[in-house]
């Protein structure tokens, strides 16, 4: 207790990220990592202090995390911490060598975790990497800083370093601590964002399922790293995308989240989704917030309404001002906006964020001057515990990112994902007067595939069989897959071959036989694939009849084609012209039907 500074309890993003982290330890949750290259006659000393004056002047950076035991978890400052260096020297080696173990140490650090009750959060890993040339790991948990934090830090510790090495006295403006945006948070009307959220979640019940290759249940245990895929739009065609922005008075956000939304609701196939939006969490009237230094952000739901027909522009608007109310509750925990929806606990709300990151940390370092030079900063993609989280970086080529879980996603997934994205933001920018509809995210390629490859479907057809004996073969082949899915209800090969056959049998036993045509009029359900399969294997010739019809039409089709019997449903029983004809009704003759046998009957047909 002699080396506390102050206690105060967490935000509820970073009481969030304590969960996951305590829940799976070894998970390396929410672990983050950055490296970048120095370049110049680095003086370690003043680098260490440089590092070490930050941490005393930021309270978050001696903070430690408590949570088992407490009925709320706390936060507690130190009133001193060492920063922790490590230094090795890799000069000697081979670069293939050393870029191999820089890819490893990293991937250790992550897997290494922290202990949250042990403060700094944080490491430095200083590599001698070449004559003159230095590599940085700086690796901490997100608990401490969002990436806003991370460049002011950045910043700092480079007006530092050359203070420390010139002899001149730095001048850095006093600061807030993070303590202020606690109190401030503590002091917001949680009643009123409780009527805001369940007004915008009225109706939701379940989230928007993302395309995995695997379903969670089948993946295997322990740490895995998420990986991290990218892709940039052309200088030409971001600065088009700012234009149309700018024009229509939308900001490139609101843009990139319409994009997103659209691209949800295709692929789950829903006009209604919801995902998550990494929101900044500064709140303006919190007076120098902007250099204060902590964790802020939040993720907050989005609910998007994807009308096909709605004109994009008109849609676009209405998401802005959406996402604008928005902003007075940012401050919600996302666990008491989930209790204000419809999904039951123990379900997130979202699969997937989105991220709108406008601070361009590797510029910033790269314009700080001085003796060192900055290269190659990375930032290395933590593991969340969302399986896809997406990074728009708005630079002359904007840039896409997308993180995931290869243990739920192909890396073609992904790549095809970030071109469908891409290919919905460049169609904004060429037809932004369009539906919503008319916004094609297929590409180029994607559309010769669809329209020339995949619909070429000539090649040889087996003249000696005919249609039902060849679903007879793929029945053996593979009798426990889907074969026919309609309205919810699904039925395998073998459960479709066996209510064929049986009222094959009963259609022989009603004298039905090669050459004798049989009228169908059912609407389109699984009880017409039935009935068409039936009456082929009986070896008679099925007629279809659209219950739509006219009765008067219907009744001349029946004459015209010679029909003697008639395969309906009772619901269709008043459509049907009183002529005098066998009549079969799948559902009143059912138990008639279910008598009769299940194998395959004796075909009395050849294939001609």
């Amino acid at each position: 207790m002699k080396n506390v500074e102050d206690v105060y309890p967490l935000t509820p993003v970073q009481q969030g990220m304590l969960f996951h982290t305590m829940y799976d330890p070894a998970s390396g949750m929410y672990v983050e990592n950055l490296s970048w290259t120095l370049k110049g006659n680095l003086n370690v000393p003043a680098f260490e202090g440089a590092w070490q004056q930050v941490i005393d002047r930021h309270p978050i950076l001696r903070s430690a995390f408590f949570g088992e035991g407490l009925d709320e978890p706390l936060q507690v400052v130190r009133l001193q911490v060492k920063v922790p260096l490590e230094k090795l020297d890799w000069s000697g080696l081979p670069e293939s060598e050393k870029e191999r173990r820089l890819s490893d140490l990293i991937k250790e650090e992550r897997r290494r975790g922290f202990e949250l009750a042990r403060a700094p959060l944080m490491r430095l890993t200083l590599v001698s990497w070449d004559e003159g040339v230095h590599r940085i790991i700086w690796s901490h948990h997100h608990m401490l800083l969002d990436g806003w934090s991370v460049a002011l830090i950045l910043k700092e510790i480079f007006v530092l370093y050359e203070s420390l090495t010139s002899g001149w006295t730095s001048e850095l403006d006093a600061i807030r601590p993070y303590s202020d945006y606690i109190a401030w948070m503590q002091q917001q009307d949680r009643s009123e964002a409780e009527r805001y959220w369940r007004k915008e979640l009225d109706g939701f019940s379940a989230p928007t399922p993302m395309p995995a290759d695997r379903l969670p249940g089948n993946l295997e245990d322990g740490p895995q790293d998420f990986i991290e895929q990218e892709l940039r739009l052309p200088e030409a065609a971001t600065s088009a995308l700012k234009s149309m922005a700018r024009q229509q008075q939308l900001t490139l956000n609101t843009v990139a989240q319409g994009a997103w939304a659209l691209l949800l609701s295709r692929y789950g196939r829903e006009e209604d989704v919801v995902f998550g939006s990494i929101v900044s969490g500064r709140p303006a009237d919190l007076p120098g917030v902007e250099s204060m230094v902590g964790l802020f952000l939040n993720a907050l739901p989005v609910r998007v309404r994807a009308i096909p027909t709605e004109p994009l522009l008109q849609w676009l608007k209405r998401l802005q001002a959406r996402q604008f109310e928005a902003r007075g509750f940012e401050f919600s925990a996302l666990a008491d906006i989930q209790r204000c929806s419809s999904i039951p606990g123990g379900v997130q709300l979202f699969e997937s964020t989105l991220a709108f990151e406008n601070f361009p940390v590797d510029d910033l370092l790269r314009g700080q001057g001085g003796s060192l030079s900055v290269e190659d900063f990375t930032r290395h993609s933590s593991k969340s515990n969302y399986p896809i989280n997406v990074v728009v970086q708005p630079e002359k080529e904007l840039v896409l990112q997308i993180s995931y879980d290869p243990r739920l996603f192909e890396s073609s997934t992904i790549t095809r994902m970030l071109g469908h994205f891409r290919n919905l933001l460049e169609g904004m920018v060429s037809n932004p007067t369009c539906l919503l509809s008319e916004l094609d995210m297929t590409s180029e390629e994607e559309r010769r595939l669809i329209l020339q490859e995949w619909t070429e479907t000539s090649g040889p057809f087996p003249g000696d069989t005919c249609i039902h004996e060849m679903f007879e073969r793929q029945v053996e082949r593979a009798p426990n897959a889907v074969a026919v899915e309609f309205e919810g209800k699904q039925w395998s090969y073998r459960e479709l071959n066996c209510r064929a056959n049986q009222l094959a049998h009963y259609l022989r036993q009603m004298g039905v036989r090669p050459e004798v045509r049989v009228g169908i009029c059912i609407e389109r359900s699984v009880e017409m694939i039935v009935a068409i399969l039936g009456i082929l294997k009986a070896g008679g010739v099925y007629v279809p009849l659209d219950p739509s019809y006219p009765l008067d039409r219907i009744s001349l089709m029946i004459e015209d084609a010679g029909i003697s019997l008639l395969v309906s449903m009772d619901v269709l029983a008043d459509r049907i012209p009183s002529l005098w004809i066998q009549m079969v009704y799948l559902d009143s003759d059912r138990d008639l039907i279910n008598r009769q046998p299940v194998d395959d009957p004796r075909s009395d047909v050849a294939a001609e």
